[in-house]
């Protein structure tokens, strides 16, 4: 996992929709993008990548917000990895 912060919640908001547009380019499926059912309706960005078994979650943070308890905005990714199982372990 690791955030950005310290930077507009206008900038975040346009860096998470250059995500989105570049991942979709690259060939990841783009399960999400849209407020998420939180209360704050944090924007959040899911996206798997087919047959790799990769996992992105990003998730703009908004300090703005008010159902939101953060002071600093920002955008936390994380990005998930299916575990590596060795071929003898499996035999």
């Amino acid at each position: 996992m690791w955030s950005i912060g310290g930077v507009s919640e206008q900038d975040l908001e346009a860096a998470l929709d250059r995500v989105h547009d570049h991942a979709r380019e690259e060939g990841w499926s783009v399960l999400m993008y849209g407020p998420n059912s939180s209360p704050a309706e944090a924007l959040e960005l899911r996206a798997e990548r087919p047959g790799r078994g990769l996992f992105l979650d990003a998730l703009f943070l908004d300090a703005r917000n008010e159902s939101n308890s953060r002071t600093e905005s920002g955008v936390a990714v994380t990005v998930f990895t299916i575990c590596y199982r060795d071929a003898v372990e499996r035999s």
